[in-house]
């Protein structure tokens, strides 16, 4: 089947210094927060199946923000994070596509993702620290209703940040991705055991400016469910 939608909505996406930190854990403290007004938002795509277990979804998104909120690195303390925000009128168009398979004991899911921004110059002209782009694969195996095994993969590019050290000038930060294994075990109807690897290839990339990501990880466990 194929299903065609369009619409236009508005909303405010409430903010809070929680929801700031939980973005991003390097913001100083006492940061003014401020609610993001989208004050109309374009929408349309189209979602269907190929086969009985293969969807698939395309769409567009053309929004109008004001106080959209972006992050720049201290010019007191470079480790640390500011919040500024963009007090006019902020274009945002969003285009994705995704692919998802649903077999019966396979699921996984593609999806892609480009943003673009029309930034007010009094912050600068650049989305701080916000992706042109995202690509996410996420899968689930399930085998003999024991052993869940899982895989996510995630890439993004196009993120820019001011650099203070010669004076304020654009920073384009390198493209980054990340690839991470889970595997469940279900010992009983309450107990189970896991182990997760995240960032397989070991990448230090930056999704904020002067902090590069941690490399392998490695965690493990038991989970008991009342």
């Amino acid at each position: 089947y194929l299903q065609v939608y369009a619409g236009i909505r508005g909303d405010v996406e409430r903010q809070t210094f929680n929801s700031m930190v939980s973005a991003n854990p390097f913001l100083q403290s006492n940061q003014p927060i401020f609610h993001n007004h989208k004050t109309f938002d374009f929408y349309g795509g189209v979602n269907g199946k190929l086969t009985s277990k293969i969807g698939f979804g395309a769409g567009l998104s053309l929004a109008n923000y004001q106080n959209l909120h972006y992050f720049i690195n201290d010019p007191s303390d470079q480790s640390r994070f500011l919040l500024v925000y963009d007090p006019e009128n902020t274009a945002v168009a969003n285009v994705f596509g995704e692919i998802s398979i649903n077999a019966d004991k396979l699921r996984t899911t593609f999806r892609g993702d480009y943003f673009g921004y029309d930034v007010n110059e009094t912050i600068g002209d650049e989305a701080w620290h916000r992706p042109n782009y995202q690509l996410s694969v996420m899968s689930t195996y399930n085998l003999y209703d024991k052993l869940l095994l899982g895989a996510d993969f995630f890439a993004f590019g196009g993120i820019n940040a001011i650099g203070l050290v010669n004076g304020a000038e654009s920073i384009s930060l390198d493209p980054g991705f990340d690839l991470n294994l889970k595997a469940d075990y279900l010992i009983s109807s309450q107990v189970s055991a896991f182990v997760q690897f995240n960032n397989i290839f070991g990448q230090s990339y930056e999704q904020y400016y002067r902090y590069p990501s941690r490399q392998l990880q490695f965690l493990a466990g038991v989970t008991y469910s009342f």
